[in-house]
């Protein structure tokens, strides 16, 4: 709990200065699949517009993720273990450059152990999902594991993750590319990178739907380093849409899709398969150069013609300033 004291306090105090210039606007929400087994490789995540020439945005963004997952080989022995939450600190800094260029830097911070969140997502399975999950209900409370074949990451951690940087460009009124390098600042050891630097590319693309309706694609291939962190996938694919409805000028309601490849090869269909996550978020602005946004995420427990593997449950927010 120490290493997320620090943090949160950070996070509050980010919303207590005051800033002039131009304002914010929606956006899609800047999130990914937060599975424990994933993060530690590179994933782009949706943004709007490219920034002006010098203007500037910072953000925090915290995500909560509960994950329980157990696979057994045809025997009925236990291959793969994941019961674990993960608290997520990421802080990132835009920056127009001109010409229809803006550099991005991403730091993660993360803890992972026992968390809070069981107790909530077995109230959550039973009197909302109508579903019984008979692994997590008969397994204790509060644990941190995350083993299978090749690695036991088992055990509570803290730490910096790895950092990356990109640049975006804009090609034309809806399309914008984007270019970006993880490098491995993490402890591969701990799970909290992967040991290796990974370059991804991508494709955005914004399709206004009306005066209150935006539609958001995006399309992305990342090259996954070899670090240490075993059988990791050489070549990932990424796509993601989000539909905003923004029915005045302060409010947002966000819907949002994720999908990406499994970043690690462990030879189970159950933790190989494309990951797919459903998204329902709220943004509000808050000052001219203040937005705050909500969300919460779900795997195949719900829609699961459109979702997959993922964490059990998320929950984030995110606090974005301009000057």
């Amino acid at each position: 709990m120490h290493g997320r004291a620090w943090v949160l306090g950070l996070f509050f105090c980010m919303g207590a200065g005051t800033f002039s210039q131009s304002s914010l606007s929606y956006s899609p929400l800047e999130i990914r699949n937060e599975r424990s087994l994933q993060l530690p490789f590179f994933r782009f995540v949706m943004r709007g517009r490219v920034l002006s020439p010098d203007e500037k945005t910072w953000s925090v963004r915290w995500d909560e993720s509960n994950d329980f997952r157990v696979i057994r080989n045809g025997l009925g022995q236990e291959v793969l273990r994941e019961d674990q939450e993960t608290t997520r600190f990421t802080f990132t800094q835009r920056k127009g450059l001109g010409n229809g260029l803006e550099a991005w830097l991403e730091l993660p911070v993360e803890n992972r152990g026992g968390g809070f969140m069981d107790p909530l997502i077995n109230w959550w399975h039973e009197h909302v999902l109508r579903s019984y999950h008979p692994g997590r209900e008969n397994s204790p409370l509060g644990q941190s594991v995350i083993r299978y074949a090749e690695a036991d990451y088992s055990g509570d951690q803290f730490g910096i993750g790895d950092v990356s940087v990109g640049l975006r460009k804009t090609l034309g009124r809806r399309w914008t590319a984007e270019a970006a390098l993880k490098l491995p600042t993490g402890d591969s050891g701990r799970l909290l990178g992967s040991g290796a630097a990974d370059l991804g590319i991508a494709l955005n693309y914004t399709v206004p739907l009306g005066t209150k309706w935006t539609a958001y694609g995006q399309a992305g291939a990342i090259w996954q380093g070899k670090g240490r962190i075993a059988n990791a996938r050489s070549l990932a694919h990424e796509e993601n849409i989000a539909v905003i409805w923004h029915p005045n000028n302060r409010d947002a309601w966000v819907l949002q899709w994720n999908s990406d490849s499994a970043a690690i090869q462990t030879g189970l269909a159950e933790s190989d398969s494309t990951h797919r996550i459903l998204t329902a978020g709220y943004e509000r602005q808050l000052t001219r150069n203040r937005r705050l946004d909500l969300y919460f995420s779900e795997n195949n427990d719900f829609l699961r013609e459109v979702t997959g593997i993922g964490p059990d449950f998320s929950i984030g927010a995110m606090l974005t300033l301009r000057f």
